[in-house]
């Protein structure tokens, strides 16, 4: 897959799910080791990991000339890859992966909120 605005010859990282969305966009999640990854205003988090490779779940135009959402997804203290991705009707994003991380961002409410082992997350994301 090759998204011109992300791709691997700027940026270090593999795309590892995909996801189509309503009217023709799509998200991807995966894992790069680039600290210039792009990211948007209002991301989750802007700055890659302490310790790379770290997820990363986008999304991109209909043409995959343009990012609307982009962040870096994970803890800081470890590794995090994007595994999959899936969306709704609503604009939420689905994604799952693996971290080592102890810090990994959980909610209120969360159904776990410490690392599991074998290490793993999924999360929701709200990107419409």
């Amino acid at each position: 897959m090759s998204i011109p605005l992300i791709s691997e010859e700027a940026v270090p990282m593999k795309v590892l799910g995909l996801s189509w969305i309503p009217f023709g966009n799509a998200m991807i999640t995966g894992i790069t080791t680039s600290p210039n990854f792009p990211t948007t205003p209002g991301a989750l988090r802007s700055v890659i990991s302490e310790l790379s490779p770290d997820a990363f779940v986008a999304k991109l135009n209909a043409d995959g000339t343009a990012l609307i959402y982009s962040t870096f997804l994970g803890g800081v203290d470890g590794f995090n890859f994007g595994r999959s991705v899936a969306t709704d009707g609503s604009g939420n994003a689905y994604v799952t992966g693996n971290t080592i991380a102890s810090d990994f961002p959980t909610t209120p409410g969360a159904f776990q909120t410490v690392k599991p082992s074998p290490p793993g997350f999924s999360s929701c994301r709200s990107i419409v």
